[in-house]
């Protein structure tokens, strides 16, 4: 029997941050090209993670997760038919600023950019 993949959500804050960055990079650029790209490697993350939800990083908080889609960090978590996405940050901003701790990993940093 197929696994039933979760649905996903957005809290209101997620979408504002991945709208502006798609934006930004819009009126950067002066293409929507990028951002599509963004957008399709988005909803490829998700649609992995709606079919196995727990494959990623935990972070200091329980039950929240991360998974990095080019430099943006995804903060997630999996609820009973859902998963929830609670934040999209730039990584190369300053990490005071994450709205969640990364756990370090195995060789003691928390693989973003050897970290």
């Amino acid at each position: 029997m197929a696994r039933k993949r979760l649905k996903q959500e957005w809290t209101l804050e997620a979408r504002n941050q991945w709208n502006e960055i798609l934006r930004f990079y819009v009126e950067r650029n002066g293409s929507r090209t990028y951002s599509r790209r963004l957008q399709r490697e988005m909803k490829k993350l998700l649609q992995a993670i709606g079919f196995d939800p727990k494959w990623e990083q935990q972070t200091t908080v329980p039950n929240v997760r991360w998974r990095l889609v080019e430099f943006f960090i995804v903060y997630y978590t999996v609820e009973t038919d859902r998963i929830l996405v609670l934040s999209v940050w730039d990584a190369r901003r300053d990490p005071d600023g994450f709205p969640y701790l990364l756990e370090e990993n195995e060789h003691g940093n928390n693989g973003i950019d050897g970290h």
